[in-house]
């Protein structure tokens, strides 16, 4: 699981390639996002070589947050090869996490 601070071009370089990522918009700061950060742990072991899982703070990343319309954390965005195909607005549980990541790789 990557907890990094792209820049946006980073990050629509890193979702662009062939692939299923999920993305988690949040912040340090929210208590929804803090309480959602196990299910994200656990995706990102479960699918470790399946998929690649993301971690973007909206605060150090606004410009891109604005770009992806995030209004909401956390959100969720589950790209397919550079391709937004479903997104996740509040808490989730892993296994609905885990569910769409197994529909996209198939």
């Amino acid at each position: 699981m990557s907890h990094t601070k792209p820049s946006c071009q980073e990050f629509f370089d890193r979702i662009s390639r062939k692939g299923v990522v999920l993305v988690d918009f949040s912040a340090d700061w929210s208590v929804p996002c803090n309480t959602q950060l196990p299910a994200i742990s656990l995706i990102s072991k479960l699918f470790n070589q399946k998929a690649s899982v993301e971690i973007i703070d909206v605060d150090d990343q606004r410009k891109l947050a604005t770009s992806l319309q995030i209004t909401s954390i956390p959100t969720m965005i589950l790209f397919k090869d550079g391709i937004e195909v479903m997104r996740f607005v509040g808490l989730q549980k892993p296994d609905v996490l885990s569910q769409a990541l197994e529909n996209m790789i198939g």
